[in-house]
């Protein structure tokens, strides 16, 4: 990944504004995110690493294909992108043309795919009889070839996915008796090394940046008002977890704690961005949410800007490719926006989309006037795909994409 970093006053970011909107947001496998948009996020976990030119800049995050059925269109940069259909296909020209890069395996049936950037992606096979979990695939090559991990066990249910490197992701699963589990995947000789986390219990969402640094969330049940998060990191790989304490804003009371955590990415082993949201551990009430940055690879986190704005969900950091593919669903009538921080405040710009769509639109934002968004056809058949170059003010239909 590149270590030019954007100038910290000047982050411009795209907002997911719900206000009015159907949002047809599923629930996210949370993968470092965890979405894009990844979303994937996806998450996941579902805004991928950036290979665009108009950016030096590269954001690691995963985006989630799939994750509602088939569709969804996730550029890469202006020429390489996936998708995933009946086969996962893969284009280098803009999308005009799609190639089928994995299809499954006899007795297997496709499920979701998680895509990091133009040459690495993973997908997941079913058991076409029992509908079980039946494996794991990886390429680094651009779906050229591909790594089989049988999955590990009929028990084990995944939770999260993260992608680590070329090599290996992290894979957290919870167990018949709610158990949860962390697992390097093919880091090692071993297809699955298991490793320990902070909590058996609550542990929900896990976001790496390498085979050694991460991140997890524990939920603390409250009976008398919001769940709280604790947010723990590592750099051994699991064998050690540390406490984070996440700064309080200034305007949530002393009561208020982090209800939920979001990873937005790292730009480099140093500088990352997560979004937190409040909530009353007294009571029910919600309160704003707040991105932070960190400087020093994650030991220390403090709040960027005033509070994100309300009925938004934040889905890319400049020209970073954070999209995660749950918050890059927006409902007919919603819109999506460009935000920038001026004087501790994000001012929001919206973009217009297309008006006859079919479909709730898949977006891939490579920078604030580049944009892809796919949207599946009325009768199921096929998917249609759009770019625009010009801040979403005009989009032109490149290719319909057959299901």
């Amino acid at each position: 990944m590149s270590t030019v970093m954007s100038p910290h006053r000047h982050k411009s970011w795209s907002l997911y504004l719900r206000k009015g909107a159907l949002a047809l947001c599923f629930s996210l496998l949370l993968i470092g995110i965890t979405v894009s948009s990844a979303f994937a996020n996806t998450h996941a976990q579902s805004a991928a690493v950036a290979t665009s030119a108009t950016s030096q800049d590269t954001l690691q995050n995963v985006i989630l294909l799939g994750g509602a059925g088939p569709g969804g269109v996730a550029m890469i940069d202006a020429k390489v992108g996936w998708t995933l259909t009946s086969t996962l296909r893969r284009t280098s020209d803009g999308g005009k043309t799609w190639q089928t890069v994995a299809q499954p395996a006899d007795q297997e049936v496709l499920g979701q795919a998680y895509v990091l950037n133009g040459q690495v992606a993973w997908y997941l096979t079913y058991d076409s009889q029992t509908y079980a979990i039946a494996a794991l695939y990886r390429t680094n090559d651009g779906g050229q070839t591909w790594k089989r991990f049988a999955w590990i066990d009929a028990n084990q249910y995944l939770q999260t996915l993260s992608v680590a490197d070329n090599q290996s992701a992290w894979i957290s699963t919870s167990d018949s008796n709610s158990v949860s589990h962390l697992f390097l995947v093919g880091g090692t000789n071993q297809d699955w090394q298991e490793t320990t986390l902070p909590a058996q219990n609550g542990s929900n969402y896990n976001y790496f940046t390498s085979q050694t640094t991460g991140y997890t969330t524990v939920v603390n049940v409250n009976g008398n008002g919001n769940n709280s998060y604790t947010l723990y990191r590592t750099s051994d790989s699991g064998q050690n977890w540390t406490q984070l304490n996440l700064p309080l804003p200034a305007d949530v009371p002393a009561t208020a704690a982090p209800t939920n955590i979001r990873f937005l990415g790292f730009g480099n082993q140093q500088e990352g961005y997560l979004i937190a949201a409040f909530g009353d551990t007294n009571s029910y009430t919600i309160y704003n949410s707040y991105i932070y940055r960190t400087q020093d690879g994650g030991q220390t986190w403090q709040i960027d800007g005033g509070a994100v704005p309300a009925n938004t969900r934040v889905i890319q950091i400049d020209n970073w490719h954070v999209v995660n593919a749950a918050f890059a669903f927006v409902g007919i009538g919603g819109k999506v926006g460009l935000a920038s921080l001026q004087a501790d405040s994000w001012d929001v710009a919206n973009i217009t989309l297309p008006s006859n769509l079919a479909a709730a639109p898949f977006l891939s934002i490579l920078s604030s006037n580049h944009l892809f968004m796919s949207a599946g056809t009325s009768d199921y058949t096929a998917q249609n795909l759009y770019e625009s170059r010009n801040d979403g003010q005009n989009w032109h239909q490149i290719a319909s994409i057959p299901n």
